[in-house]
């Protein structure tokens, strides 16, 4: 019992400790927000590339340079995209060896004319607060190029099941070590909203970097080729995105991606970090339904610090753990014994 109490009070404290708030940077450079350019892959995105392009507008200003890489879309991507002032790029299909992301990043990319890149997914919001979180970014570059500055979106889903995200945005997170008392220098990306240097990103190769191109997770592949990095959470009212909204099987699927692929690339502190804590979550088997509550209050406050999530899920926490258990076994599955992943269509191999 002292053994397992001593693992459930180091789970309790690392779930703390990850999400530790971080000193505050005050600065709102404005101008740095006229050196800035964003580009936005897009396949299939008819229901969201509209609302992203005014969501920049406004919290931007009409002068943002917006280019859509529209990845061969089967909608009305490129002209919702065209109709809201962006300027749209078509995007091939991606050569032998290529993701379809990363192809359209890097095609894209090549269109921009400003300072410094902004690489967003169609799913993401920006709010009234995104403007100091971009110029944030954009300074940190400003002071060292060398740097790949990413931001996680806060998550807003609307339905029931969307909110099965819950455990995987808090472990991203806590995995990423981008927060906390344990940052690392150079914590996980995350893909959402990711700003560089144009002139560094080009010269290291970017997308279209051997170790890139192919990832199925670019994002973390790209973070590897800079420096540093730095990484912010966005919050209810800057930077917000809704992951996998078209159903149950979306976010498995999503999930499993993710899972499968970036696994490899999470530090070993991370993942030892990140087992501890579940075995924490996993406490009240051991110890007694009074730490039931105290993973409760854990749970639906680290989980509002990432998300809208509220207290009947951080109530049914358990359910989400058989969930995220049951989707990594899966990944695990398809990583290793299948060697290849589904992801809007497309069949993605893995290769050692």
């Amino acid at each position: 019992m002292t053994s397992d109490l001593a693992v459930a009070l180091a789970g309790f404290a690392i779930g703390w400790l990850s999400f530790f708030p971080p000193r505050r940077n005050s600065v709102t450079l404005r101008e740095s927000i006229e050196s800035l350019s964003v580009v936005i892959p897009a396949r299939d995105e008819e229901h969201n590339i509209g609302q992203v392009v005014a969501s920049l507008r406004s919290a931007l200003g009409d002068g943002i340079e917006i280019v859509v890489a529209d990845d061969r879309s089967r909608d009305e991507t490129a002209l919702r995209a065209a109709r809201a002032g962006a300027i749209v790029v078509s995007v091939d299909e991606p050569p032998e060896g290529w993701t379809g992301k990363a192809h359209a990043c890097w095609v894209g990319q090549q269109r921009v004319s400003r300072r410094h890149v902004m690489f967003v997914d169609a799913d993401v919001r920006f709010g009234r607060g995104a403007s100091d979180v971009v110029a944030t970014a954009v300074a940190t570059l400003v002071e060292d190029p060398t740097t790949l500055a990413s931001v996680q979106p806060w998550h807003s889903p609307k339905r029931f099941f969307e909110r099965f995200a819950m455990l995987f945005n808090v472990v991203s997170v806590m995995a990423g070590r981008g927060r906390g008392l344990w940052v690392s220098k150079r914590p996980l990306a995350f893909g959402p909203v990711m700003v560089c240097d144009v002139v560094e990103y080009r010269r290291r190769g970017g997308h279209a970097h051997e170790s890139v191109k192919g990832s199925i997770v670019e994002d973390i592949a790209l973070s590897r080729l800079f420096d540093r990095g730095v990484v912010q959470i966005g919050a209810s009212d800057s930077v917000t995105f809704r992951m996998y909204d078209k159903g149950i099987g979306q976010v498995v699927e999503g999930f499993t991606k993710n899972l499968a692929s970036g696994g490899s690339s999470t530090s070993l502190v991370a993942v030892v970090g990140v087992a501890t804590w579940f075995v924490f979550l996993c406490s009240p088997v051991v110890l007694g339904s009074g730490w039931y509550f105290v993973c409760v209050v854990q749970v639906y406050a680290l989980s509002r610090v990432v998300g809208k999530f509220g207290v009947i899920h951080a109530l049914l926490y358990p359910v989400h753990v058989v969930f995220f258990l049951a989707v990594l076994l899966r990944s695990m599955w398809l990583r290793f014994v299948t060697r290849s992943v589904t992801w809007k269509g497309r069949a993605i191999a893995f290769y050692d």
